[in-house]
């Protein structure tokens, strides 16, 4: 007789289940018989990685739903009783997704359940706001329930320890071994949530954070006091920064600040937005549609966790999208000739953001670290680099999130719209824009071209190909592919080789699965599987002699490095 296959059996169990909910019960009921959707929904349990949860709504165990969530929950709970604290609390915050609220409340059962004191947030919250309550309220750790900037379908599960950070590979691994011990996970009993309210073992608490944040907020030294004439119509992305961003745009006296009504109020259908990522110029549609009959400064929006912006500048009467590289480079060519640089002091970017803002901070002789992406590395070099009296300035990374001030230890779009739209503010004093500013910048340091380019690879064939893609790269790229490759990196292994003289030598990172080659003109290109979506991200960069020249290396560059794989 055949053997039954394991994930028909673990999809059998969750039909069987009598109290699984009603919604959950026909979605499987729909898939009955169908073996390839209930293999692809229960061939795994979805991966709590570094980065947390991230997934696609829906039934099943490679799903998100209230079953998956209490998992991870109660991995997290156990995970924290572990430290030794005798009063552990954490802090929980949502977006405007759906079954956000839901996620929070059902976190919130499983934490109390564990002795775990809550703080829960009364209202959609931006992922920074709780980055910040993590540290102000003294709590054991936090998590976001968001999934930033991906489709409507998804939602996730971010998690941040007692530092205001995300969880870096020791703790990490601490929680993910705790989350695969909980195999009861569709019979987790807990109180109902009213009840732990009115015991007091969840706190719904708001208004009392923002008031310090906002503290926080008034005492940023690169901010200037007074109005200021710079016209921006801003966008949340139907998320959760509306308030928060109007609120600090009023306390900096933007007297044209106003918001894309539209799009202003939180709202899990994204209408006309199925893909809210600021970093997609398409998304800006409709702020540039509103824009034709007021032609604001700047139009900026923010995903709808608002950790990240995405920005577009007026510039001799057309909108230019700004790069998340471009932005980072103004915010540090600001920081470091209009703001007093401090002693000891530097700048944190990762391996697969472009190096021109690194040459701009050397050469005011300041620091610069690299890092792999995520900003869970960079507040944790900061964390170390603290203590030794090195001086933060600044950190960001390419996929548009920046960290102006250790205040948050995430990226965050509220910090970041603040000091972009001074910056802008004072070049329009002097009638020039950020666009002028950066061809300055390009004429002192070279001009740099990069080339981000995103690859799903959807499923079971979509993982499979991925780590394929990988494999080719790192074991039989150097000796297909025509490119003069002089050097690779890889982040998994540790080491770096050197093609021309034909020696390895060990690199001091932490492990990731990130490629990095680069060619004899110094120009490179990362490759790196992402932590959160099923697609893998390829990053170019190239410098030249004026923009056109930049332009046709990074082209042939893509060109030629895509040929092996295709």
């Amino acid at each position: 007789m055949e053997e039954r296959k394991e994930y028909l059996e673990i999809y059998e169990k969750w039909m069987s289940k009598k109290d699984l909910g009603p919604a959950l019960k026909e979605e499987l009921k729909e898939i009955e018989g169908n073996e390839d959707e209930i293999e692809e929904r229960f061939y795994q349990t979805i991966e709590f990685g570094t980065a947390g949860l991230r997934g696609i709504l829906g039934a099943g165990t490679n799903r998100m739903n209230i079953y998956t969530v209490r998992r991870a929950a109660q991995g997290f709970a156990q995970a924290i009783n572990q430290n030794g604290r005798k009063d552990n609390r954490v802090v929980l915050a949502y977006d405007s997704r759906k079954m956000s609220v839901e996620f929070s409340k059902e976190s919130a059962k499983i934490f109390a359940s564990n002795g775990i004191k809550v703080y829960l947030f009364s209202e959609v919250t931006p992922t920074p706001v709780l980055s910040y309550a993590v540290r102000s309220l003294k709590c054991s750790g936090g998590v976001m329930i968001t999934a930033s900037h991906n489709p409507k379908n998804y939602n996730g599960y971010k998690v941040y320890w007692d530092d205001g950070a995300q969880v870096t590979e020791e703790k990490a691994n601490l929680i993910i071994n705790e989350v695969n011990k909980v195999d009861n996970y569709l019979d987790l009993e807990t109180k109902s949530f009213d009840e732990y309210l009115k015991e007091e073992k969840i706190q719904v608490i708001y208004d009392e954070v923002y008031a310090k944040y906002y503290e926080e907020i008034n005492n940023l030294e690169y901010m200037k006091k007074g109005d200021k004439d710079i016209s921006i119509l801003f966008s949340p992305f139907f998320g959760t920064s509306k308030k928060a961003v109007a609120h600090v745009m009023k306390q900096y006296s933007f007297k044209n600040f106003s918001v894309l009504e539209e799009q202003g109020e939180p709202n899990s259908d994204f209408p006309n937005l199925d893909y809210p990522n600021p970093e997609d110029p398409k998304s800006f549609m409709l702020l540039r549609e509103k824009a034709k009959i007021t032609k604001p400064d700047l139009l900026m929006a923010t995903d709808p966790d608002g950790d990240r912006i995405g920005t577009q500048v007026l510039h001799n009467g057309e909108y230019v999208v700004l790069t998340g590289n471009q932005m980072g480079v103004l915010m540090v060519d600001y920081l470091m000739n209009k703001v007093p640089v401090p002693e000891n002091g530097y700048i944190v970017k990762t391996v697969v953001t472009a190096d021109l803002s690194g040459k701009i901070a050397s050469s005011k002789g300041v620091k610069v670290y690299e890092v792999l992406t995520g900003f869970k590395y960079i507040a944790e070099l900061a964390k170390e680099l603290e203590p030794k009296g090195e001086k933060y300035i600044f950190g960001y990374e390419e996929s548009y999130g920046y960290m102006p001030r250790l205040f948050v230890r995430d990226k965050d779009a509220i910090q970041a719209i603040l000091l972009l739209a001074q910056i802008a503010s004072d070049l329009k004093d002097i009638e020039q824009t950020l666009i002028d500013r950066l061809e300055d910048i390009y004429l002192e340091y070279g001009y740099h071209e990069e080339i981000n380019i995103s690859r799903n690879y959807e499923g079971i064939e979509g993982k499979e190909k991925m780590v394929g893609i990988m494999n080719l790269l790192r074991e039989d790229f150097a000796e297909k592919t025509s490119l003069e490759l002089v050097k690779m990196q890889d982040f998994y292994y540790s080491i770096e080789r050197d093609f021309t003289t034909k020696t390895e030598i060990s690199i001091d990172f932490p492990q990731s699965n990130v490629l990095k080659f680069y060619l004899k003109d110094r120009s490179w290109v990362a490759v790196r599987p992402s932590g959160t979506e099923p697609k893998i991200k390829y990053y170019f960069s190239v410098a030249g002699k004026d923009k056109n020249d930049a332009e046709m290396k990074a082209e042939k560059f893509k060109e030629e490095f895509f040929k092996i794989l295709e």
